[in-house]
């Protein structure tokens, strides 16, 4: 999966110290947890991150030009969990960070690693699925490397390692408007029965 690796402050005109806190911190810092890495490291399009992280930048003081400035660089490489973490992140905790990373790291693999975990393309099968059921499992229990969701379309939940969601709307306007489909950082954008749209080999 890509990764942000210009340096994120002298990339961007405006500093995430000024869109999360502009107004010298949020009213809510007192009634949300701080967050931090989760299990869940699916990787999020930018067109399901970016509109959170706007909606959190705003909560923080932040005009709608400066939100807007940040965020596309923000999801650029965002995780499922990392966007629940920033969501949940007061304010004034956001003040000096200078990545997503920085302010949520993405989840930390057990000892071992990825060791014995599905990679992109490979064939898996999502444990405990119904038989001929349509769907995803990620997470450290499922069988795909931790940025990858493993997406079946039936026969008791075996599919194929998968990387993020590539449909900015649902998949019944993708499907009437292809250009509402996302670029993919690897393999193509394809239809997955009616679980949607993901990048694939």
């Amino acid at each position: 999966m890509r990764r942000l690796n210009v340096p994120f402050l002298a990339a961007l005109v405006v500093p995430l110290s000024i869109v999360f806190f502009s107004i010298g911190g949020c009213s809510s810092d007192s009634d949300n947890n701080s967050g931090g890495p989760g299990t869940n490291d699916r990787p999020v399009s930018k067109a399901e991150c970016e509109p959170k992280c706007e909606s959190k930048a705003a909560t923080c003081g932040a005009t709608d030009a400066q939100a807007k400035q940040v965020c596309p660089s923000l999801c650029e490489s965002a995780t499922a969990s990392q966007l629940e973490c920033l969501q949940a992140k007061p304010c004034s905790e956001l003040a000096n960070i200078d990545s997503l990373d920085a302010a949520c790291p993405k989840a930390t693999p057990p000892p071992g690693g990825n060791t014995g975990k599905k990679q992109f393309g490979d064939s898996c099968v999502c444990p405990d699925a119904p038989e001929n059921a349509q769907g995803y499992c990620s997470g450290t229990d499922a069988p795909c490397s931790a940025d990858l969701a493993c997406v079946y379309t039936g026969g008791k939940g075996a599919g194929q390692c998968m990387a993020e969601n590539c449909c900015s709307k649902s998949t019944s306007e993708c499907e009437k408007d292809p250009s509402l489909l996302t670029q993919c950082t690897r393999g193509q954008c394809k239809q997955v029965g009616y679980v949607g749209f993901y990048c694939s080999k």
